[in-house]
């Protein structure tokens, strides 16, 4: 079971590289740098110490969205949106060596795990309840099964995984999962 841990800084008070260092420690299988909010340059910035913290543990970072950073920085590992990969898949993204798409229904999933330079992984969600998406209703377990048994690629599933739904959502078909490092859980 692997799993993918991604940062929501607003979670971490004003120790974020404090947090990062901690999230790092747990040898997570990536860390994504989602952090989405934030303008360009503070991206890079931010991007361009999470990258040193992660080749100090042997740890790929991962960049969500901002294909320039990665680009820019030497990050080989990138994360989109179905939308953003859409709008950019003629590019074939030859500066990434790994390149994972988040999908919200088993039609995007087959859409993209089709194309002519798939992605290398997906990322399903939500599962269940989480307060990133408080007011929209999780999708579930069987929604899970259905884009694992539809693409040969991996999924993982994202959206209140915790330790004691984990299991399900592998029993599902799900390759991993993805979770919103959060630091005061990561000190225990």
């Amino acid at each position: 079971m692997k799993k993918i841990a991604i940062t929501a800084r607003e979670l971490y008070g004003n120790d974020f590289f404090a947090a990062f260092k901690t999230i790092a420690g747990t040898r997570p299988y990536r860390i994504i740098l989602r952090e989405k909010d934030l303008p360009y340059r503070e991206y890079l910035e931010l991007a361009r110490e999470c990258k040193q913290i992660c080749e100090n543990f042997g740890i790929p970072l991962v960049i969500n969205t901002f294909i320039q950073a990665g680009m820019e920085l030497s990050i080989k590992h990138l994360q989109l949106p179905y939308e953003v990969f859409l709008k950019f898949k003629n590019s074939g993204f030859p500066d990434f060596k790994e390149i994972g798409v988040s999908v919200h229904s088993t039609e995007e999933a087959v859409k993209v795990s089709n194309m002519n330079r798939p992605p290398d992984y997906l990322i399903a969600g939500h599962i269940f309840t989480t307060d990133c998406k408080k007011d929209i209703p999780p999708k579930g377990l069987q929604y899970l099964t259905d884009i694992c048994s539809s693409v040969e690629i991996p999924v993982f599933a994202v959206g209140g995984i915790t330790d004691a739904n984990a299991s399900a959502v592998i029993n599902a078909g799900a390759y991993g999962f993805a979770y919103r490092a959060k630091f005061e859980l990561l000190k225990k």
